[in-house]
């Protein structure tokens, strides 16, 4: 069996072969050549640089076969470059029809990286690099507890398995969803904590298979797993806490994604609960805040959305003293009910709060069924009370500052000595 070194040197003496230096000149000559013809045509759009460099490609294979030079390295690019303008048509089909959005992941996800990968295996092949695959580099360790001989076959292997994983585990948590929601008629929250699950699960089993798949063994896993746990210990703590309380959070559901709940006084809207952290969307601003699951835990929560998805909303507001405070009282409970958005069925409530040197503070109370629309109903109240003051007479009182001069209060205070 050969070694990487051994494999280095091969591809070292095969680079310097005629036959494979002139395919190298050929596809170096047709992608120049096709990137020149774009350039000269001023075309800003580069739909047309893949058809051409297939043509070009494909001409310079003629060539190389008409004159008896073997060819299968600029067949293998020739493929890669064709296979790439199909699905750029395709794509571009599916764009004319308003269908990209639809298949958009599919392209990029699943499409182009498999035929980037099978490329480089027939490339590999057509450069006659078919041991590559049994390299080992990770010699057999006979004497040890835990022998291991892990191939550049292998890995690749797995990493490509590891790469489906991944893009395949939201069609299994869909696909959770869809059979949870249906089958067994749970609610859609419930189906949504289910899908996160299950793709916790469907990804942690395949990486189990597929370490397994490679060699490695179960008393190999646990010397790991006793290895991970020293540097969870001291490296990341952090990580392993928050990924816990993400799982416990999705288990527990106390916050699932959809609630609305108060980041520093601000509503937010929970988009996604994560492995690591949450992902929120503040009305505020339209920002999205990626917030630790741990913080949900170590700080208080305020969610409106738990059980319903009801606030009650407060308005105070100050009068004069010289309004008797019933009819103060009585005008404010009719103002909530003219604002959009302030739920009629649960009566609104006045309440006399205090009494100060110039007014009288009140509450006003009242239930809204949105809390994301909070600042905007209450700001609406709040304009509708002035209103309403101002038609019925009523004074909202503020400071008044009166400045008098050094010269008007010496004058002040001389008027009003006594005549002599």
């Amino acid at each position: 069996m050969r070694s990487p070194l051994d494999l280095l040197q091969l591809a070292l003496e095969m680079g310097q072969r005629p036959v494979v230096l002139w395919q190298l000149l050929g596809i170096a000559i047709a992608l120049g050549a096709s990137k020149l013809l774009i350039g000269v045509r001023k075309r800003s759009d580069q739909f047309w640089l893949m058809p051409i460099a297939s043509l070009l490609l494909g001409l310079v294979a003629l060539l190389l076969a008409s004159i008896g030079i073997p060819n299968e390295i600029v067949l293998v690019i020739t493929a890669v470059f064709g296979s790439l303008t199909l699905l750029q048509v395709i794509y571009a089909l599916l764009r004319k029809l308003r269908m990209e959005a639809t298949l958009d992941k599919f392209f990029s996800r699943f499409a182009r990286p498999a035929v980037i990968v099978i490329s480089v295996a027939l490339l590999i092949r057509a450069a006659g690099f078919e041991e590559l695959w049994s390299v080992s580099i990770l010699p057999t360790n006979a004497g040890g507890q835990y022998p291991l001989r892990i191939t550049i076959g292998e890995i690749s292997r797995s990493l490509i398995a590891f790469y489906l994983l991944f893009v395949t585990s939201g069609l299994a948590s869909k696909a959770a969803s869809i059979v949870s929601k249906f089958s067994l008629g749970v609610s859609t929250e419930s189906s949504e904590i289910i899908a996160e699950l299950s793709r916790y699960i469907y990804i942690f089993s395949g990486l189990i298979f597929i370490l397994i798949s490679i060699g490695i063994t179960g008393n190999f896993l646990i010397a790991i797993a006793a290895s991970l746990s020293v540097g969870i210990g001291f490296g990341i703590k952090d990580i392993a806490a928050n990924f816990i309380s993400g799982v416990w959070l999705l288990l527990e559901g106390v916050i699932r994604p959809g609630d609305i709940i108060y980041i520093d006084q601000d509503p937010c809207i929970v988009n996604r609960l994560g492995p690591r952290a949450a992902r929120l969307w503040r009305e505020r601003d339209n920002a999205d805040l990626v917030v630790p699951n741990l913080q949900f835990f170590s700080d208080t929560t305020t969610t409106y959305t738990s059980t319903d998805r009801l606030r009650r909303a407060e308005v105070q507001v100050r009068a004069a003293l010289n309004h008797k405070p019933s009819e103060v009282m009585a005008l404010l409970e009719q103002i909530p009910s003219k604002i959009d958005g302030v739920l009629t069925s649960k009566p609104p409530s006045a309440l006399l709060i205090d009494y100060e040197p110039a007014a009288i503070l009140y509450s006003l109370r009242f239930m809204i069924n949105d809390p994301m629309r909070n600042i905007g109903i209450t700001s609406s109240v709040r304009q509708a009370i002035w209103e309403c003051f101002e038609e019925h007479g009523i004074e909202i009182p503020f400071q008044k500052h009166v400045l008098i001069s050094d010269a008007r209060h010496k004058a002040q205070l001389a008027s009003k000595k006594p005549q002599q």
